[in-house]
């Protein structure tokens, strides 16, 4: 006999609905938190966290999808305090692919320890620059690290406004 489809054998997830919002636990422990409201839309499915920290369910339909019921996947989706387990929807805000780029966290290759700030060494000063509509565009070159990040700073709040990482962080703050 076969134990498929059996409901007995069918991994669940736990949740915890006595907040102001849900939290669900994946059968490896990892929280996951959505709104209450949307308890019903996803009970029934067992949810994981696959390699990129999206929460996932077995047909690979990631939560935030689900939740603000949106199928087309070239529809981008922002996680706006870059928390993927976190998908309240005030966490969650649909937006176009260059949003989403102005949305995005520092790279793993950046030496400066700030986005968009370089040492430039044949000038021996520090660059700022910032990308809009995927071109690189030269802010200044400066004598101190602070006044590049300074000068960056400016030119995200400028030219992506809500949709700068580090205004969204506030946000999520």
């Amino acid at each position: 006999m076969s134990l498929k489809g059996n409901k007995n054998h069918k991994k669940y997830n736990r949740y915890d609905l006595s907040g102001d919002y849900g939290i669900g636990y994946t059968f490896k422990n990892e929280e996951f938190y959505f709104d209450l409201e949307d308890y019903e839309k996803i009970k029934e499915d067992c949810w994981h966290i696959d390699a990129n920290g999206y929460v996932i369910n077995g047909k690979r339909k990631r939560l935030h999808r689900i939740i603000m019921n949106l199928s087309n996947s070239n529809i981008p989706i922002d996680h706006i305090n870059h928390k993927k387990y976190d998908n309240r929807k005030n966490n969650l805000r649909i937006v176009n692919k260059s949003q989403n780029a102005m949305n995005q966290s520092m790279s793993s290759a950046n030496t400066s320890g700030f986005t968009g700030v370089s040492w430039h060494k044949a000038k021996g000063k520090w660059r700022a620059y910032i990308k809009i509509n995927y071109k690189q565009k030269d802010l200044g070159y400066y004598d101190s690290f602070e006044d590049a990040k300074q000068a960056r700073l400016q030119a995200e709040n400028e030219r992506f406004g809500e949709y700068s990482y580090k205004n969204s962080m506030k946000v999520g703050e």
